[in-house]
C-alpha cells in the first residue's frame, strides 16, 4: 500500500480540459490528498480500475466524520470533490488529489467524464461547490 501523501509538483502548467482554475493558483487542492474506496467498482480486464481525471467523488458527513474513503459521487453525498489526476490504477495506489470544493476553483462542468449520467442531486452540489461554467465544444 502507498502512503497517503499527495505532492503536486511542476506540471508545466497545463491542467485538465475541464478545470478552470491554473495549477499554479493557490488553495486548489486539498491539503493531503484524498483516497478513493474502490469498492463496487469493476477492475478492467487487466484487473486495474482506473479513475479518470475530473471522476466526481464523495461521501456524506458521517463518512467523513469515520475517516472513510470517498466513493464515487451518489445521491446522498454531502461532501463532494473532483479528481484533479488520473488514477491509473485505484485498486493499487488509491490516493490523489481532489479539488477544494467551496474556494473559488472554476469547473467546465460539461467537460466532466460521465457528467450527464451523474444524479441530479450530485450535479447540484458540483454547482454548489465549485464555480461551474459551460466550455465551449
Amino acid at each position: 500500500m502507498v502512503k497517503p501523501k499527495v505532492m503536486i509538483g511542476d506540471v508545466g502548467r497545463t491542467s485538465p480540459v475541464w478545470l478552470g482554475t491554473r495549477f499554479f493558483e493557490t488553495h486548489i487542492a486539498i491539503p493531503g490528498g484524498i483516497g478513493v474506496d474502490t469498492t463496487g467498482m469493476t477492475p478492467d480486464d487487466k484487473g486495474k480500475i482506473m479513475l479518470p481525471s475530473g471522476t466526481v467523488l464523495g461521501q456524506t458527513f458521517a463518512e467523513y466524520q469515520n475517516g472513510d474513503l470517498l466513493g464515487l459521487a451518489a445521491d446522498g453525498d454531502q461532501f463532494i470533490t473532483i479528481l484533479i489526476h488520473d488514477l491509473k490504477n485505484a485498486l493499487e495506489d488509491p490516493y490523489g488529489a481532489g479539488l477544494r470544493p467551496a474556494s473559488g476553483n472554476s469547473v467546465y462542468y460539461n467537460f466532466l467524464p460521465d457528467w450527464d449520467t451523474l444524479a441530479a442531486a450530485v450535479q447540484d452540489l458540483v454547482f454548489q461547490n465549485f464555480n461551474c461554467v459551460r466550455g465551449r465544444l
